[in-house]
């Protein structure tokens, strides 16, 4: 019998929960991991990079930056498509 993945730590994603609202007990549930490039070059950008998953079609990138704004300052906020790395939304510096 194959052995599962813990589903918090598929392919190195983990479940970020985020409240629909402030103090609400309804949720949504996004997967996020950390950039993990091999080029030297790109390792400090790396460290401040993150990827997430499953986001609603109907997130806005205000919601974004105000939820990723908890964990520190947000520099740029960019969604691409999941094949051809389509802009969605314009990448923009927030502040």
């Amino acid at each position: 019998m194959a052995q599962k993945t813990p589903a918090a730590q598929l392919r190195g994603y983990k479940l970020l929960r985020l409240p629909m609202m402030p103090n609400s007990p309804i949720t949504r549930t996004l997967l996020v991991k950390k950039n993990e490039t091999r080029d030297p070059a790109e390792k400090e950008k790396a460290q401040r990079t993150l990827f997430v998953t499953h986001l609603d079609t109907f997130a806005t990138e205000a919601q974004l930056q105000k939820a990723f704004a908890a964990f520190g300052p947000v520099e740029r906020l960019g969604c691409w498509a999941s094949r051809g790395l389509e802009i969605v939304f314009p990448l923009a510096k927030l502040q």
